[in-house]
C-alpha cells in the first residue's frame, strides 16, 4: 500500500479486513471503558490525531508508515479512524469474510456521504467538480480523503507548534461517529452548528491560554495563526476570531456549557490548551493556574487534569524517535521531567489501589523484600520493573493511554511511586 498512488484505499481495506478477522478478540469493547467517548479517546489518542501529528493507526498494523510523509500518514489514519472507530457499531453482524467486506463497503460510502452531505464546505469547489464524475465508491472516497488532507503551509520546526498540523481532523472523526451511530439521533443542522461552535471555541481557548501569563510568545501567535487558517470559518467569523489573539480573551468570556454533555470534546479542548501553554517550553505559574481553572470550568477533577498532562507527555515520550520535531534533546528532557512530576502527583491519587495491587503479586513482593537484603540479578530487576508497570496498568488513567514503558526505568519507578507501596525495609 502506497498512499501516494491511486488505489491506496482499496489496498487499505484488503489489509484491514484480514486483520479484523485475525484479531477480532482483541478489539476494543465498551465493557472496558466507562463510556463510548472514553473508548474513542483510547482508540485515537495514541495515534496523534488529537495533536495533529499522525504516528500510528488506531487499528491497522503496518510497519511501512515510518517511511511516509506526514500528509500520507494522515490519509490512511483518517480512513482507518473513520472505519475502525465505527466498525464496532456493526461488527455483531459479521459472521464471515463476506460480511466484513460488506460492512467496509458500506462504511466507505458513508464517509463520502458524510462529507458531501454534512461538510461540503470542507472540500474545494474544484475538487467537487472532479468528484462529480462517476467513479467506483472506493475511488470516490479516496479522492475526498486526499482532498481533505492538505497541509496549508509548513510551520517552522518548533517542538510544540508542529504538533497541530491537521489536528482539526479529530473533529471530522468525532462527528462522523455521532452521525453514523444508530443510537444517536443528531440532526444535520445540529452537527453543522456544533462544528462551527467548537472550532470557534478552540480559537477562544488558544487565545486565552496564550494570554494566561500576560505575554503572547511568538510560538503561541504562530500556533493561533495556523489554527485560524485551518478552521475554514466563514469570512465574517474569521475576521472576528483574528482579533482574539490581539485583544486577549478571558475564560469568563468563553461559553463552555455547550460541551457539558461531551466528555471527549472537553478532553480535546483541555489538551489543546495544555499544548498551547507548553508551546514555548516554559510553563509559568499563571499558565498552570489557567489550565487548572479551565479544567474546573469543564467539570474535570484534579485527577482528570493531571491525566491529560500525562497523556500528552506519554505521547511525546512514546514517539520521540518517530517524530523529527522531537530530536532536540532539550525538548525531550523537559517533557521527561514534567512526566516524572505528573506521574508522582497522579500516583499519589491512587496510592491505596497501587498498594493493594502490589500486595496481590506474590513474586513482586518477594523480589522487593529480597532486594533489601541482597542484590537482584539483572533479570530479577527487569521482572520487578515489568510487574510494577503491570500494577500501574490497572489504574483507570492507563486504560486510556499507553505507558511509556521503556522510559520508566526501575530508578524512576522507585522515585515516582508512593513510599508506602514499597516494603518498609526497602524505604529505609
Amino acid at each position: 500500500m502506497n498512499p501516494v498512488e491511486k488505489g491506496w484505499l482499496k489496498k487499505y481495506l484488503d489489509l484491514n479486513k484480514k486483520q479484523i478477522l485475525e484479531e477480532d478478540e482483541k478489539q476494543n469493547t465498551l465493557s472496558n471503558y466507562s463510556s463510548e467517548e472514553e473508548m474513542l479517546y483510547a482508540i485515537l489518542q495514541p495515534t496523534g490525531v488529537l495533536y495533529g501529528h499522525p504516528v500510528k493507526f488506531p487499528h491497522l498494523q503496518y510497519n511501512e508508515i515510518a517511511k511516509w510523509e506526514d500528509k500520507d500518514k494522515a490519509k490512511v489514519l483518517l480512513a482507518d479512524s473513520f472505519i475502525g472507530s465505527t466498525y464496532r457499531f456493526f461488527e455483531k453482524d459479521v459472521k464471515s469474510e463476506k460480511d466484513s467486506e460488506e460492512i467496509n463497503r458500506m462504511l466507505v460510502k458513508q464517509v463520502s456521504d458524510y462529507y458531501l452531505e454534512i461538510f461540503p464546505h470542507l472540500i474545494k469547489d474544484s475538487a467537487k467538480k472532479r468528484l462529480s464524475r462517476k467513479k467506483q465508491e472506493n475511488e470516490f472516497t479516496e479522492s475526498i480523503i486526499n482532498n481533505r488532507i492538505e497541509l496549508k503551509r509548513k510551520l517552522d520546526k518548533n517542538f510544540w507548534t508542529s504538533f497541530f498540523q491537521n489536528s482539526l481532523l479529530f473533529l471530522d472523526i468525532y462527528y462522523f461517529n455521532q452521525w453514523i451511530n444508530p443510537a444517536h439521533l443528531i440532526s444535520h443542522d445540529d452537527i453543522h452548528q456544533q462544528h462551527d461552535d467548537i472550532r470557534l471555541c478552540v480559537l477562544e481557548i488558544i487565545a486565552a491560554a496564550a494570554h494566561a501569563n500576560e505575554v503572547v510568545e511568538l510560538e503561541e501567535r504562530n500556533l493561533y495563526d495556523y489554527f485560524l487558517q485551518s478552521c475554514q470559518l466563514p469570512s465574517e467569523k474569521e475576521k472576528e476570531a483574528a482579533q482574539y489573539i490581539d485583544e486577549g480573551m478571558n475564560l469568563t468570556d468563553i461559553d463552555l456549557t455547550k460541551w457539558k454533555d461531551s466528555w471527549l470534546l472537553k478532553k480535546y479542548l483541555l489538551e489543546l490548551a495544555i499544548l498551547t501553554v507548553w508551546s514555548d517550553q516554559d510553563v509559568h505559574e499563571k499558565e498552570d493556574e489557567f489550565i487548572n481553572e479551565l479544567g474546573a470550568k469543564l467539570d474535570f477533577s484534579d485527577e482528570d487534569i493531571e491525566s491529560s498532562k500525562i497523556a500528552i507527555e506519554t505521547f511525546v515520550m512514546n514517539n520521540y524517535e518517530q517524530v523529527h520535531y522531537l530530536q532536540e534533546k532539550q525538548n525531550y528532557k523537559i517533557v521527561a521531567q514534567r512526566f516524572n512530576r505528573s506521574m508522582k502527583k497522579m500516583l499519589n491519587f491512587y496510592k491505596n489501589s497501587i498498594v493493594q495491587e502490589a500486595k496481590e503479586s506474590k513474586e513482586l513482593v518477594y523480589l522487593l523484600n529480597k532486594s533489601t537484603k541482597e542484590g537482584l540479578s539483572l533479570e530479577e530487576k527487569e521482572k520487578v520493573r515489568l510487574q510494577l508497570l503491570d500494577v500501574l496498568k490497572t489504574l483507570p488513567i492507563f486504560a486510556l493511554i499507553a505507558l511509556p514503558g521503556r522510559t520508566l526505568t526501575l530508578p524512576i519507578l522507585f522515585k515516582v511511586l508512593p513510599k508506602n507501596v514499597l516494603p518498609s525495609a526497602f524505604q529505609n
